[in-house]
This record gives C-alpha cells, sequence and structure tokens, in this order.
C-alpha cells in the first residue's frame, strides 16, 4: 500500500511569545489533561476540541459526544470558527472542552 505524504510549510508567524513547533495548549476533559501540540496556531478553535476528544481514550472518546466548544480558565467561551491565534491564546494555556 502507498500513502501519499504533504508537508505543508506554513510562512504565518507563530503564536506570541513562542516558536512554532513548540506551541502547545493544555486542554481539559472531565479530568484528564491533554497536551496539544498546536504549530502556528492558524486551526479553527473546533479542530483543538476535536483533537483532544479523539487523543482523550482508547475509543477515541466516542462516548464524549460532540464538543460544543472551549472555555478559558474564567469561563469566556470561545469562537468554534475562530482560529487559536485569533482567540489569542498562548503557548502553554490551558482551555476547558464544553459538551
Amino acid at each position: 500500500m502507498n500513502y501519499l505524504v504533504a508537508v505543508v510549510h506554513c510562512m504565518e508567524p507563530p503564536i506570541q511569545g513562542t516558536r512554532a513547533a513548540q506551541a502547545r495548549l493544555f486542554v481539559h476533559i472531565k479530568q484528564r489533561v491533554i497536551r496539544v501540540s498546536i504549530g502556528p496556531g492558524t486551526q479553527p478553535v473546533l479542530w483543538l476540541a476535536n483533537v483532544a476528544i479523539a487523543r482523550y481514550d482508547d475509543t477515541q472518546g466516542r462516548s464524549l459526544g460532540a464538543p460544543s466548544g472551549l472555555n478559558l480558565e474564567d469561563g469566556t467561551q470561545l469562537s468554534v470558527k475562530t482560529s487559536l491565534k485569533e482567540a489569542g491564546l498562548k503557548d502553554g494555556q490551558h482551555v476547558w472542552v464544553t459538551f
């Protein structure tokens, strides 16, 4: 079986205060905290929630259902269509998935 792998280089600057290869966020789902590398942060907020759910357990979080969004520590809900960078997320920040 042959696989085609595409490598895309993004020229956008990374999230403020970090290099693109090291940018990561900590996503809370129930009692678990899942570290997700985000590169320059051009992905939508919903992408981050979905990635964390997929990494939640061996069943890829199927028992959790679909996420409705992400909240900051202060309870502020982020727009799921906004990019991580536009949402102002910073390297090392913690966010919470809502269902």
